[in-house]
């Protein structure tokens, strides 16, 4: 289903029939989309767009409000489910962790001091309705009866569009992922009076953001609040007010109805200033992953040596600082954060092998000051990556899918027998420009700036610019580099024309006309 309207009224009627909501936001390749639903058991679906599943389906733009005004006498209990969202998983296979009613509304009522919601509150529902963040967004404007306002898809693309849409509409509670905070600050020309609150989650917090955030117009006005959370542990599970000086990711300290413990590998408490795994017990703890007992088992735990409560394993590292703060180090495990999103890298390199049989390595990587996912496959140059890259887009989400494809004729090793990732990175194979025809004045700069944004070498001006390792964020960058040149264009525009050549060519007849 497309984000609307139509969207929170299909999810408040779920609700209201006692039933849970699984989202499945229309971008999840159709393998995804089909998994989720199978290992469910969903019966049926509501949406507002054609779709062709094995289940029934209720478009709710054909149905007739007025037909049937009976009110449904169903009161949901408080340990009933509201809803189950998938995450990825090292199987290779989503986990679907079911959150209940009161998971959610002692989520608002334990951080109510803090805030201080209201019903002058405007609310924008910025992120995927598959992400968790948004259940943050949706009832927490719902629950305090204020205004959910939902933006365009072009709208959040464009910073400039995004900065726009929060002024006209006086938001005053905003919820980012730092990558996306960092973009919209690039474009934040004056102070914003309505905006109370930023609140940032779903990845790392970094120095280089907040630093930033410091400089901009609504640094002493607005107040940024860091928040650490899990899915299986109910959106937010720390509160911590950022002033503008931190040189780390601080998380803070736990919501009120929760408990958080740093654990060695042996299970015991470490001191503070050690580093140990997140746990986290307490209301917000959900009961496991559906279907799935064996590693619902290994992180679903109980350590009657801390506490006779279920804890959740979060596979985070953090340390607790000299003032009681609690500072996020990482992750344990091979599962990262990229732009607000949850990945296995596990997940990836399955998927590639069972494409192409043969051994890879997904990892994060920092190319020209941005976070990017890479995959290395132990192979010769004759791999055709667009169609591995095509092969990942049908069954992976479009945020899993390698910025960039590297293919080595061997993995280099450390002295414990590991792959060695820092050797690994040096080996990336660099592609010699082999363009012989006259690039015209467009091409020319077109080529000049992707090249430098997407740190690569442009050797085909026809290749679209995702196979040369280039993200939303990333498009973003182009668009106002562009800008600078002369040329005027939206960045929806980059999506539709997608390689050097097509984009110079409409840069050309845009001049023209």
């Amino acid at each position: 289903m497309n984000a609307g309207i139509d969207l929170i009224v299909a999810i408040l009627a779920v609700l209201k029939a006692g039933k849970m909501y699984i989202p499945i936001d229309p971008i999840v390749p159709d393998t995804r989309a089909k998994y989720i639903l199978s290992d469910s058991g969903t019966k049926c679906m509501v949406t507002n767009i054609d779709c062709d599943f094995e289940c029934d389906v209720i478009n709710i733009s054909e149905v007739d409000f007025t037909a049937d005004t009976e009110n449904i006498n169903c009161y949901p209990k408080p340990d009933d489910y509201a809803y189950m969202i998938y995450t990825t998983g090292t199987t290779g296979d989503p986990k679907g962790t079911r959150i209940t009613h009161h998971n959610v509304v002692r989520l608002f009522k334990a951080t109510d001091d803090e805030f201080k919601f209201n019903g002058a509150d405007v609310w924008c529902l910025f992120h995927s309705y598959g992400f968790d963040f948004s259940v943050w967004e949706m009832f927490g404007a719902l629950l305090f009866g204020g205004k959910l306002i939902i933006p365009t898809r072009e709208e959040i693309l464009s910073p400039q569009k995004f900065y726009g849409f929060i002024e006209k509409n006086k938001v005053s509670v905003l919820n980012q992922t730092p990558s996306a905070l960092r973009s919209v600050l690039k474009e934040w020309p004056r102070k914003l009076p309505s905006l109370r609150y930023i609140i940032s989650g779903g990845e790392a917090l970094e120095p280089s953001v907040i630093k930033e955030w410091s400089a901009s117009p609504n640094f002493n006005c607005t107040k940024l609040i860091n928040m650490y959370g899990i899915t299986e542990t109910t959106v937010h599970n720390t509160y911590y007010e950022v002033i503008g000086s931190e040189k780390n990711s601080v998380i803070g300290t736990p919501l009120k109805d929760l408990d958080i413990y740093l654990i060695d590998e042996g299970e015991k408490v470490v001191s503070d200033g050690l580093k140990g795994e997140i746990i986290v017990a307490g209301d917000g703890v959900s009961c496991g992953y559906f279907n799935k007992d064996k590693i619902t088992r290994k992180k679903f735990v109980r350590i009657p040596s801390i506490d006779e409560r279920l804890f959740y394993r979060s596979g985070d590292l953090a340390i607790r600082n000299n003032v009681g703060n609690l500072v996020y180090l990482g992750r344990i495990d091979r599962q990262v954060q990229l732009r607000g999103f949850r990945i296995e890298l596990a997940e990836i390199e399955l998927k590639a092998f069972e494409f192409y049989q043969k051994q890879c390595v997904a990892i994060i990587e920092n190319i020209s000051n941005e976070d990017c996912l890479s995959l290395y496959i132990k192979s010769d140059n004759s791999m055709n990556k667009s169609d591995l890259r095509l092969f990942l887009s049908k069954n992976l989400p479009g945020y899993m899918i390698p910025n960039y494809i590297y293919c080595v004729d061997e993995f280099p090793l450390n002295m414990n027998g590991k792959i060695n990732i820092e050797a690994l990175k040096k080996l990336k194979t660099v592609e010699t420009d082999t363009i012989a025809l006259q690039l015209t004045s467009e091409e020319k700069i077109v080529k000049e700036v992707c090249e430098k944004i997407l740190a690569c070498n442009i050797s085909d001006i026809s290749k679209n610019f995702f196979e040369l390792g280039a993200h939303s964020f990333s498009i973003i960058k182009i668009a106002k580099k562009l800008e600078e040149h002369g040329y005027k264009i939206d960045v929806l525009d980059l999506f539709v024309y997608s390689s050097v050549k097509d984009l110079a060519a409409f840069l050309r007849t845009k001049k023209e006309n």
